[in-house]
């Protein structure tokens, strides 16, 4: 789960969605592999992280400025209160 997560993008819906087709994808694709499909995952998972650290869908969405469903949201502070 946190898998399709990562690749996906977090904090959006669209991530997830993205992250479980791209998994599975995956996964029926390696499956024939054996135990190298989790070493496969694995490395897909770090170069994914090291590449695009907002995952797929954050990728794609600041490269063309796309965005499905404009629902995502974001923690702001308040300035009054201190640190």
């Amino acid at each position: 789960m946190i898998f399709i997560v990562v690749i996906g993008g977090i904090g959006t819906i669209e991530g997830p969605i993205i992250g479980t087709l791209i998994f599975f994808a995956l996964r029926e694709t390696l499956a024939d592999l054996g135990t190298i499909y989790l070493m496969v995952l694995g490395l897909f998972a770090i170069v994914m992280m090291l590449k695009a650290p907002k995952g797929v869908w954050g990728f794609i969405r600041d490269r063309f400025d796309l965005q499905l469903f404009p629902l995502g949201y974001r923690v702001k502070r308040d300035p009054s209160k201190g640190a």
